[in-house]
């Protein structure tokens, strides 16, 4: 039981580094875009992007402690 508790803790670690890779690769494109065709939105949405890397910094200093946990319970501590 306490493996798959410790599988179930590095999952959620997982799918978020995807989940990061694929958002940042479509949101270069997406800036790339709008620095061409529209500068004023551009800055917009730089703004945007800065409070959304503020927030995803504080969430992934979480993930440490997730894998922590999932380590001690991996080894059955």
């Amino acid at each position: 039981m306490k493996k798959l508790l410790a599988v179930l803790c590095f999952v959620p670690v997982g799918v978020v580094l995807l989940a990061a890779i694929g958002a940042l690769l479509a949101m270069v494109v997406k800036l790339i875009h709008l620095l061409l065709t529209n500068p004023l939105s551009f800055l917009i949405s730089m703004g945007f992007v800065a409070g959304m890397m503020l927030a995803y910094a504080t969430f992934v200093y979480g993930i440490p402690k997730l894998t922590a946990l999932g380590a001690r319970l991996w080894r059955g501590r």
